[in-house]
């Protein structure tokens, strides 16, 4: 999930089949694009044609990409802490 547009631009359909593909996120198809609508500070659209149909394709921001490492490394450090304590007992 991390990495989802964090390597390159991708479309809907393709987000959506990533995060379903973890088995964590059951997601149906088509409920990314309103997820996506409210990330507006942090992912840019663009449309590009494809095989003669419009794709929006997703990118992160500049600012989205910050917070997101902000974000992951103090997920890392909360991980690291919970196994920690499993260890424990």
């Amino acid at each position: 999930m991390h990495k989802t547009l964090k390597n390159q631009p991708k479309y809907g359909y393709q987000i959506t089949k990533e995060l379903q593909n973890t088995g964590i996120f059951l997601i149906a198809d088509g409920a990314i694009y309103p997820i996506l609508k409210t990330l507006t500070a942090y992912v840019d659209v663009y449309t590009e044609e494809h095989s003669g149909r419009k794709r929006n394709y997703y990118s992160i921001t500049v600012f989205g990409n910050k917070l997101l490492d902000e974000r992951w490394n103090e997920f890392e450090i909360l991980f690291e802490f919970l196994m920690n304590l499993k260890e424990m007992n």
